[in-house]
């Protein structure tokens, strides 16, 4: 899912309903969803300065979400802007 990156930054309730996943999830079925639309669901919500589908790009930084389990925790810190925050709090203890 490539998106302008200014998609990123817009609150989730701006975007098109096209581009929200659960939407697309319950339109089309979860088959239908990338990557990073299938952890923007797990993860519910961004950060200041970026929705979860922003977040959900950058955390997995070209890897699948099968790749996930491989992404270290000091790649979670560095996605995060070096503080911990609920999002990636639920990657870490789920």
């Amino acid at each position: 899912m490539k998106q302008d990156r200014a998609v990123y930054k817009k609150p989730i309730k701006d975007l098109p309903k096209d581009l929200l996943p659960r939407e697309k999830a319950l339109k089309y079925g979860l088959s239908s969803l990338s990557d990073e639309e299938l952890l923007a669901i797990s993860l519910g919500s961004g950060t200041k300065g970026i929705n979860v589908i922003g977040l959900s790009q950058k955390i997995l930084n070209g890897k699948s979400f099968k790749e996930l389990k491989n992404i270290s925790l000091e790649d979670l810190k560095k996605n995060q802007r070096n503080r911990y925050d609920k999002s990636s709090a639920s990657l870490i203890y789920h």
